[in-house]
């Protein structure tokens, strides 16, 4: 089952990409329109702390911050390269 605490931070980083504001640099990630869903989100961050109950004390000293944009779009960056390594096919 799906501890509580992490699907409130699945849903406020799933509401970000819909705020009307500038975005914030974030290093080595790029900012596009592609959305990435609570799923993904959530099995990012269970893979990422080997477990289900992730608190926000952990993600502000992962990710550095405890701005959700940027943790937002770090993960999005990383799914999104993680991907791309998947689809490199060996010669």
């Amino acid at each position: 089952m799906l501890d509580k605490t992490i699907l409130k931070y699945v849903c406020e980083l799933e509401l970000i990409p819909w705020d009307e504001k500038r975005k914030l640099p974030v290093h080595y990630a790029e900012f596009n329109d592609t959305l990435i869903s609570p799923n993904e989100i959530t099995n990012y961050l269970q893979g990422l702390f080997q477990q289900d109950n992730i608190n926000e004390e952990q993600l502000k000293n992962f990710f550095g911050t405890d701005n959700y944009e940027q943790i937002y779009y770090v993960i999005l960056n990383n799914l999104k390269n993680q991907k791309q390594m998947m689809n490199i096919t060996p010669m």
